[in-house]
């Protein structure tokens, strides 16, 4: 080849359709391992980051409640168990639906712990 001369190259180096295909394949399997280890550490910081204070939650309704009833703000458990009103509103929301216990406003009433 000659300086200045312009070639080209036509076809690839992935061996065609089945070189494309083995390519997909690869990249499939480090993408579903990818995912799967995403979903392990997802889980393990939701369970450290939630689980201590779902526990800590419950043994605070427990150990405060009057028969069974609580008359208290999320805000107030909240600043008592020192997180914000909004993990409390979620967690205590998680807890009512799973018929633990019954919220309205400013009362919590134990159900079934």
């Amino acid at each position: 080849m000659k300086y200045g001369q312009k070639t080209s190259i036509t076809g690839d180096t992935s061996g065609g359709f089945l070189g494309k295909l083995f390519l997909f394949d690869a990249w499939f399997l480090n993408f579903k391992l990818f995912i799967d280890r995403l979903s392990m550490i997802i889980e393990v910081v939701e369970e450290v980051a939630f689980g201590r204070m779902d526990t800590r939650l419950l043994d605070y309704l427990i150990e405060k409640s009057d028969h069974g009833k609580l008359s208290v703000t999320h805000q107030s458990i909240a600043n008592h168990l020192g997180t914000s009103r909004e993990v409390i509103a979620r967690l205590l929301q998680d807890l009512e639906q799973k018929g633990k216990i019954a919220l309205s406003r400013s009362l919590i009433q134990l159900l079934d712990l």
